[in-house]
């Protein structure tokens, strides 16, 4: 720690006290600065479970599992909450916009490099499709059609530093995944990420709905391409509650969800990612066992919120890396980024008003929050582990790591626009999914890049 702040530490009781109960004094409040106020430099990060629960989950205490508290900070800055130093982050460009029109071609063999240092920068073509012509966006991320009154926010670019990432052209991928299937499954950010690829690929052709219940599915007649959607919370087995674990839901983190498992075998593309639902009341279950409570307490249920996040993560990778009857790719996209100020999700956080990426001196500042930067930490550790395990099994693992490049993105989320509310009075602010057009769509010029690097395409 800096010299300064340890004389500003001791100040208050300097000739008051004995020099040594000034120095334990003063390391006690180093402690409590180190949970709160990680710029002093300690260069650790306190557990997660000791500091934040995620802004866009129901508050629920219990002893041992995610705190409540949130830091003040003015809702109409530009900055997000200061809970986190020790964490990298990509360099950032000037302002701009995002592009439009067909699309840049495709090389087949577009080699390996890294998609996630870079900047954002200024591309004037504009977004690659308009909200109003895309009948499938979910209203909630429709920003402008609920009024939002800017839109730059759909006109910056992301640059790799050393390497060209093509602008989506959806012509092209249609022909690059000809006869195949692709399927996203996750939560409600997953969904955001399959309606931004379908805006973009009904630019180019209308598909037919062939969905159900349990699944949407859309296809593609001209290339026989299929797109699909399986809503999974958790990537691992969930059961309802019920008295004997206070109505939480059982999350099994030893068995991974069916309901995509049984779909695995007719995907080509899987695109898999999870996190935010870990902070919901829970009863993590292993060998049919409470070992681990979120949002309730049970005596001697001692797993942590993170164990049981990276135990569910490296058993859904590895039950996919594993399986004899899947050979496609698999994009295990990193934990998208939240931006909520002044407050959680239901204590008044905000990002409205906030009209450009953040600047990289901001981000330096700043940094990440610790639930943003333990998730993905979590599933790097668990992504490492699953290729460490997979044994005969022909899938291919890819990292799609957003979370870094999308900490820049404050502008992105729809904010106090999320409904066409005339009055203005939303009950909560969404500063966790993302508009459409928007930052998101970038998410789909990551994944064809994948795509066309791991020789997916076998179409003429």
């Amino acid at each position: 720690m800096k010299d300064s702040a340890k004389r500003f530490l001791l100040l208050p009781f300097s000739g008051l006290l004995p020099s040594s109960i000034c120095v334990l004094l003063a390391a006690a409040l180093v402690f409590l600065a180190a949970l709160t106020i990680p710029n002093l430099g300690l260069g650790f990060s306190p557990p997660l479970e000791l500091l934040l629960i995620h802004p866009y989950a129901p508050i629920a205490q219990s002893p041992g599992n995610l705190s409540t508290a949130a830091p003040p900070s003015d809702p109409g800055s530009r900055s997000v909450p200061n809970l986190a130093q020790n964490i990298s982050v990509p360099a950032r460009g000037g302002g701009g916009g995002r592009g439009g029109g067909g699309g840049d071609s495709i090389d087949r063999e577009a080699r390996v490099c890294d998609l996630y240092t870079g900047k954002w920068t200024p591309d004037p073509r504009g977004p690659l499709y308009r909200n109003d012509a895309c009948p499938i966006l979910s209203q909630a991320q429709n920003c402008q059609g609920n009024g939002r009154p800017d839109r730059d926010y759909e006109s910056w670019r992301w640059v790799p530093d050393g390497c060209d990432l093509a602008r989506f052209n959806a012509t092209e991928f249609l022909r690059i995944m000809r006869g195949k299937v692709l399927g996203f499954v996750g939560d409600s950010v997953a969904r955001n990420q399959m309606e931004s690829l379908m805006c973009i690929l009904m630019q180019v052709e209308n598909p037919v709905n062939k969905g159900n219940k349990r699944m949407q599915r859309w296809f593609f007649r001209s290339s026989k391409v299929t797109i699909v959607r399986i809503w999974s919370s958790w990537l691992v087995k969930s059961t309802p509650g019920d008295a004997s674990v206070k109505n939480a839901t059982r999350v099994h983190i030893d068995q991974p969800d069916a309901n995509f498992m049984d779909f695995l075998p007719s995907a080509d593309v899987l695109v898999i990612s999870s996190g935010h639902w870990f902070v919901k009341k829970s009863a993590f279950m292993r060998g049919g066992q409470v070992v681990g409570t979120q949002g309730w307490h049970r005596p001697n249920a001692t797993m942590t919120t993170s164990e049981a996040f990276a135990a569910s993560m490296t058993t859904a990778l590895t039950a996919i890396a594993a399986s004899r009857s899947y050979k496609g790719l698999t994009v295990f996209r990193t934990f998208s980024p939240d931006h909520y100020i002044g407050g959680s999700w239901n204590t008044g956080g905000s990002c409205t008003g906030i009209t450009k990426p953040l600047t990289d001196n901001e981000v330096k500042r700043i940094g990440s929050s610790v639930f943003t930067s333990e998730m993905r930490r979590i599933q790097l550790e668990a992504f490492a582990e699953a290729k460490r395990n997979a044994s005969g099994g022909g899938a291919r693992l890819v990292l799609m790591d957003v979370t870094r490049v999308f900490e820049y993105r404050a502008d992105g989320h729809p904010g106090s626009f999320r409904s066409k509310d005339p009055s203005g009075k939303v009950a909560a602010q969404d500063c966790l999914h993302w508009c459409m057009p928007g930052p998101v769509d970038t998410w789909n010029e990551f994944l064809l890049h994948i795509i066309v690097t791991h020789k997916i395409n076998t179409a003429p």
